[in-house]
């Protein structure tokens, strides 16, 4: 990239082990804005490092002795650039964010560290998970890492003033996408560090926190909700990071169905920042556990306003998540359906359908209520596009064919019913109909045609 000095701009720092399946990605989202790219390696036996030479990255071995912030550490140490960029090999640097990134390292001249947005998409679900790191700092100015896992930057080593900025770079994160054994391994490796780490420094809320989620993350809330109560109590975080740690210790109290409780985190969690997804969502889902629909629709909107914010900001708090917005609207039409407000209901279903054209469950609700109140009319729409999305299925066909008989589009029905026919051509229902649709509009001769042709053997 800087071709024009000697003098490299930005060091990409990584550590890997067995990456194979990630890492060449990960290379290639960083290939066009590195300097270089550091690659420690930390006893790979797969091929993590013949992919790393291909994009011409610098290869260290190390030793791993069960410190990520030991291997951190060792990888920054060989970096010359004048920033320096670390990632793992499950993350990718958006295309969108290398604008910035470059804006960054070109123009900022005090010691500083960048703290960038990390979104963990989750497989098969409906939104993503976001975070925050400092993942973009100037190279020597005496920053290094702390932490034997769930590592983090440790500012001022060498008596430097370094600032702390925000940035709206966006690194995409795979983590959540692992096997189920990859997964399990990985949860078991990170569950021995945490555990050492609080042992090691029992006065240190981050790592009570980390060690906390964990639990959380293996069904043991009873520990994670020790440790969570443990972390408040020390109040060592700033504020964004209280509302996330305040959020996961509700999250783990609706596990364990203490729901006053945890609707008093929730809720102060809102109030120390309004701006946020999770804090809502919470409050939502301990409604719905209280059964109380009402005050289930009131989060739920809302959850729906600040998720609509969220898309085209940066996050309030350390940790958050974005919903699909038509997710959202969805689930709050089928509150309203479940309650019997069938406008209200069909409102947010149309809302939904405007983000999810082609949503087959939601064309079908949005049918069945107008159908059901005799709108038939409106039903046209919807049920065409069910006949266009699902071209196979004969109760759609038949459904459209009987509303525009409902709508007095006699002609519309008669081409629909003929299709049907082509399907099942000895249909003497649909045979029957087709003939009585001649002659609704008057034509007899097409009718007693109609039923010559198609009379039974």
């Amino acid at each position: 990239m800087n071709s024009k000095s000697n003098r490299k701009l930005l060091s990409v720092c990584m550590i890997v082990k067995n990456e194979e399946n990630f890492l060449a990605d990960c290379l290639e989202s960083v290939k066009n804005i590195a300097d270089e790219i550091i690659v420690v390696d930390t006893g790979s036996t797969d091929r993590s490092v013949e992919i790393a030479k291909k994009y011409n990255s610098q290869i260290h071995k190390y030793t791993w002795c069960n410190d990520f912030s030991a291997a951190r550490n060792e990888s920054i140490k060989y970096a010359k650039g004048k920033w320096i960029l670390w990632l793992d090999a499950d993350e990718r640097l958006q295309i969108k964010s290398l604008g910035e990134l470059k804006k960054i390292i070109k123009s900022t001249q005090k010691p500083t560290v960048f703290q960038v947005q990390i979104h963990s998409p989750i497989k098969n679900g409906n939104y993503k998970r976001l975070s925050s790191a400092h993942r973009l700092f100037k190279n020597n100015v005496g920053i290094k890492f702390s932490g034997r896992v769930h590592e983090q930057i440790s500012l001022n080593q060498n008596g430097t003033k370094i600032e702390e900025q925000k940035s709206n770079i966006i690194i995409n994160h795979l983590g959540y996408d692992l096997e189920k054994d990859k997964q399990q391994m990985k949860s078991r490796r990170n569950k021995k560090l945490l555990e050492k780490m609080v042992s090691e420094s029992p006065q240190n809320a981050y790592a009570h926190y980390t060690l906390a989620q964990h639990y959380a993350s293996t069904d043991e809330h009873l520990k994670a909700l020790q440790h969570f109560k443990i972390a408040l109590n020390l109040n060592q975080f700033t504020i964004e990071m209280k509302v996330s740690l305040l959020n996961t210790t509700c999250e783990t109290l609706i596990e364990l169905g203490n729901l006053q409780e945890a609707k008093e985190k929730a809720r102060q969690s809102i109030t120390t920042i309004p701006e946020q997804v999770g804090g809502y969502y919470l409050l939502y889902k301990i409604e719905v556990e209280n059964k109380n629909t009402a005050a289930a629709i009131k989060w739920l909107k809302k959850l729906s306003h600040y998720n609509l914010k969220a898309q085209n900001r940066t996050k309030k708090i350390s940790t958050d998540v974005i919903i699909k917005q038509a997710a959202l609207y969805n689930t709050i039409g089928d509150l309203y359906y479940s309650t019997g407000e069938l406008e209200n209901a069909l409102l947010y279903f149309h809302n939904a359908l405007e983000m999810d054209g082609s949503n087959i469950g939601l064309l079908k609700k949005i049918t069945g209520i107008l159908i059901n109140n005799n709108n038939y009319a409106a039903a046209e729409q919807p049920l065409k596009l069910l006949c266009e999305l699902t071209e196979e299925n004969e109760q759609f066909f038949e459904l459209l064919g009987t509303v525009y008989i409902k709508n007095n589009k006699f002609s519309e029905a008669i081409l629909v019913f003929k299709k049907l026919l082509q399907i099942k051509p000895d249909n003497r229902k649909w045979v029957n109909l087709v003939a009585g649709l001649h002659g609704k509009i008057g034509d007899f001769e097409s009718a007693r045609e109609f039923l010559l042709l198609n009379q039974t053997p």
